[in-house]
């Protein structure tokens, strides 16, 4: 590997962590500063449902976590791409927005079933970008499990929060 494909490597990888980075701060506000103060607290929640405070630290991991898996499918680019490359980027590029608009959704419609559905949506999606994955890096893919199953997680609890505040 040449100096320069290092310098370009740690660049991708830079730019990658500051898209994630971007997604986490869009949906961090939303979540910290409104929803889990505020809304979240508020809501009838089952009984497995994780304490406030632990979705960030979560995040934080996940996000760092997708990001590596990316890089890692980058790292694998042939020229000129081949299909499966530009799928795996296209993937994960939609979950990246479906996640940051997840907490936007939670805010305007509380445990809706507008909500339920976003997540729901974007769990299908990374499980999608985490199966294109495995066809270019098997570590890349191993990098988006976490995620793919903390996101169905949250699908479940977004049904059952609204499903116990529908009524409410």
């Amino acid at each position: 590997m040449t100096l320069s494909h290092k310098i370009s490597s740690v660049f991708t990888l830079i730019g990658y962590l500051a898209a994630s980075g971007i997604a986490m701060l869009w949906g961090g506000y939303f979540t910290t500063k409104v929803t889990i103060t505020t809304v979240y607290a508020a809501l009838l929640k089952p009984i497995w449902a994780p304490p406030a405070w632990l979705f960030g630290p979560v995040w934080f991991l996940l996000y760092i976590s997708m990001s590596i898996a990316i890089w890692l499918v980058w790292r694998e680019k042939t020229t000129p791409p081949k299909k499966m490359y530009i799928t795996a980027h296209a993937c994960w590029w939609t979950q990246l927005i479906l996640n940051a608009a997840w907490p936007l959704v939670f805010w305007l419609q509380p445990a809706g079933i507008a909500a339920f559905a976003t997540c729901a949506l974007l769990a299908v999606c990374v499980w999608i970008c985490t199966a294109s994955f495995c066809f270019i890096s098997r570590h890349a893919a191993m990098f988006m499990l976490p995620y793919a199953i903390w996101v169905s997680f949250a699908s479940t609890l977004s049904w059952e929060l609204w499903r116990m505040n529908s009524a409410a």
